[in-house]
């Protein structure tokens, strides 16, 4: 349930004899201004304007029109207090906050998926160095990984790399070496056998190029060597 209305607070008291109501001092009541506001769930948002009244006998009663214009030339000033715009306020600072929190964890994970990058371009050519029959070769049409194809090193001669290649894979997080070869092994009768070279290999590392001159690009994302399975 939505609790909300109206409300007001003291902003400031003055003797009536101070706003020229009465010439006699030692009068028995005293004249407030009020802040109006609207409230949600008791929390002051903003302002409904300002009320004047009497306060007499600890009862608060309506001041009447004359003495309202009265008070109007006596030129008293009672200020809106900030606190009026706390709902408002409360609301403003959690705006700019969570937005402070947005962009924190933004530029934390655009630094993450930069050092990854950079991981990426310093550890690949390092594997495809030790390349070797029976190795996976983890790449995707583009430079995203989502959908990914697994490529399995059939042959290597003189530079070329004959790779047996499935493709229709996805995984939110780079496949383990067991999910790849379980993967693997458990379809790989529906291969298809692609050639592409050593220096094509390193092309696709931190980009995409056309490795099996089929006309798609492909972006090299993982190597699996097992004499150094990570």
């Amino acid at each position: 349930m939505i609790i909300y209305g109206w409300n007001s607070f003291l902003i400031r008291t003055f003797s009536a004899f101070e706003l020229g109501l009465t010439t006699d001092f030692s009068n028995d009541f005293n004249v407030e201004v009020r802040q109006k506001y609207f409230h949600l769930f008791w929390i002051p948002f903003f302002s409904l304007g300002k009320i004047w009244c009497v306060r007499k006998g600890g009862e608060l009663y309506d001041l009447n029109d004359e003495s309202k214009m009265l008070i109007k030339t006596a030129n008293v000033e009672a200020k809106t207090p900030f606190y009026t715009y706390s709902g408002l306020i409360a609301v403003a600072l959690l705006f700019v906050f969570s937005n402070i929190q947005g962009t924190t964890k933004s530029n934390d994970y655009s630094s993450m998926v930069s050092q990854i990058e950079q991981e990426k371009m310093t550890e690949l050519p390092k594997r495809l160095a030790m390349l070797t029959e029976n190795s996976f070769i983890i790449v995707s049409n583009g430079a995203t990984f989502s959908e990914y194809s697994v490529c399995k090193v059939d042959k290597m001669k003189n530079g070329t790399v004959t790779l047996l290649k499935l493709d229709g894979f996805s995984n939110a997080n780079m496949p383990s070496i067991n999910e790849v070869t379980t993967d693997f092994n458990n379809t790989v009768e529906l291969s298809v056998e692609v050639t592409t070279t050593s220096d094509n290999l390193k092309k696709a590392i931190g980009a995409t190029y056309d490795l099996f001159d089929d006309g798609q690009k492909y972006s090299i994302h993982h190597v699996y060597n097992f004499d150094a399975v990570k």
